[in-house]
Formats: C-alpha cells, structure tokens, sequence
C-alpha cells in the first residue's frame, strides 16, 4: 500500500476498523471508495498508521517477516 498510495481490500466489514478509518476519512486523508482505500498526498504522512490499522486484514501467508523489508 505504501507504494501504491492505493489498494483494493475487497469489503470492509469491521465496523471498529471503519470507525478507526473515519479518523482519517473525514479530515481528508484517506479516501474509501466501497473497497478501495486510497492515501491522499495529505494523508501520506499518517500512511504507515493507516496501514497498521490494516495489518490485521492482510491475508495470512507462511512468511513471517515484514513485507516492507
């Protein structure tokens, strides 16, 4: 996501994570479009919180160490 600025999600339906995204979403930060979640270039300085709110959505692979290494 940090690359893209942008990813597909498929549907989000955590409500505590919708309200989480909200903190972002109404000052303009991030975008939530059904199930794309778009950083705007204001929100790229909150971007690895934003993505940390997600870790725990990703899907589950056998590797172990973090995809941004």
């Amino acid at each position: 996501m940090l690359y893209r600025a942008a990813t597909d999600f498929g549907p989000i339906s955590d409500d505590v994570l919708i309200d989480a995204l909200d903190l972002f979403r109404d000052p303009g930060l991030v975008h939530l479009d059904d199930s794309l979640l778009t950083i705007t270039p204001d929100g790229l300085l909150h971007a690895r919180t934003v993505c940390a709110l997600l870790d725990g959505h990703r899907s589950q692979t056998a590797r172990r160490f973090s995809s941004a290494v």
